[in-house]
């Protein structure tokens, strides 16, 4: 009988861009895939339609805390997964684990969840917190075994009695090394900083745009600042003004990073949390050293002075050292940081891992 699997996941760009190999994986292997996840994103909706996939229409509301509209979300995985009936079912990120997982645990259902990182909700403490920590122990805790993207997320599960059964730590998302190749190093007399992803406060832009004032009114010519990525409402008046006067350029969003890595000297990502930084995976891959905070998801991707530079969370004093360490080195030793970002994407992150870790948990039972 063909084995069938499930993908509940909140976005289908995140799953074409992190995680398709292992869908593809799965075709090869003959596994009936099946994905719910909401579909607005048309172009990613065709690829996965046209190599087999059924897709299944699920409006999450993700950073919402309407108990309402996740109870809601509740009933529509329980109606999907006792229709498919699904040999296994594969959750992302926090909501599809908790009430996809519930489902599972209900029904009876083997579940492969990752944790991709603890949430702001987890990550802020208080009454909410600790809610949220009740839902992961009722929907995880019986689970045959937990996907982890860094080990700080995975001793919280194991102390919170969230995971009591095997714990498995991937290499985050891990990085398609084909796709994102290693990049000659930019020739320029005019270093270029850039920075990509979301423009919000967790993921540093306090920091990244009173730093970006400092180091220019002091480097001025010899230094650019560039940002690809969507830009919270909170910052995109100072962004459109500073890139007006020059101090940065906003250049949108694009659904391919790649010429614009290629054409920087480093990549700033000063994040609070991450599961994983998927964006620190795919500039190293190409050769780029990194300068990210030195907190789990972010910390892994980078050997301190060897890589890039770690610098502490939150601290601008921190993140404007960091650059002047950068500037100050030769065209050489940034190039040899960038040769040598490549070799440990190879050595520890490529998405191969990741890819025969999921199969051998799916193929368990056969």
């Amino acid at each position: 009988m063909e084995k069938a699997v499930l993908f509940a996941i909140n976005n289908i760009g995140g799953l074409y861009n992190f995680r398709k190999e292992l869908v593809q994986a799965c075709v090869r292997e003959k596994v009936k895939v099946y994905i719910s996840s909401p579909l607005k994103e048309g172009v990613w909706k065709s690829f996965f339609e046209d190599i087999g996939c059924k897709l299944i229409d699920t409006s999450i509301d993700t950073r919402g805390t309407n108990p309402l509209k996740d109870i809601l979300l509740s009933f529509k995985y329980f109606y999907i997964i006792k229709k498919i009936k699904p040999d296994v079912v594969l959750t992302y990120t926090v909501k599809p684990n908790i009430y996809a997982g519930l489902i599972c645990r209900m029904l009876k259902i083997r579940q492969l969840a990752n944790i991709t990182g603890l949430g702001d909700a987890v990550e802020a403490k208080g009454i909410l917190s600790n809610f949220v920590v009740f839902l992961y122990r009722l929907a995880l805790s019986n689970n045959e075994v937990v996907f982890f993207q860094n080990s700080s997320n995975l001793k919280f599960c194991v102390n919170n009695r969230i995971a009591k059964g095997r714990t498995h730590l991937l290499p985050g998302s891990g990085v398609n090394l084909s796709y994102f190749k290693y990049e000659l190093y930019p020739i320029s007399d005019v270093l270029k900083f850039g920075t990509v992803g979301r423009i919000t406060k967790q993921k540093g832009a306090d920091e990244l745009l009173k730093a970006v004032k400092t180091l220019k009114s002091k480097y001025f010519n010899k230094i650019e600042f560039h940002i690809l990525g969507f830009c919270d409402s909170e910052f995109a008046d100072e962004v459109s003004l500073m890139d007006k006067t020059g101090m940065l350029k906003f250049h949108g969003s694009s659904t391919d990073i790649r010429p614009f890595v290629k054409d920087i000297h480093c990549l700033i990502h000063p994040s609070y949390h991450e599961g994983m930084s998927n964006v620190c995976l795919e500039c190293s891959a190409m050769g780029r050293p990194v300068i990210t905070t030195n907190v789990p998801g972010c910390k892994e991707t980078v050997e301190e002075a060897h890589t890039g530079f770690l610098i502490n969370p939150g601290d601008v004093n921190s993140l404007v050292a960091a650059v002047e360490k950068f500037i100050n080195l030769t065209n050489d030793e940034r190039v040899n940081m960038g040769v040598a970002a490549r070799k440990k994407m190879e050595k520890e992150f490529d998405r191969q891992i990741v890819v025969e870790a999921y199969m051998k948990e799916i193929n368990a039972n056969d």
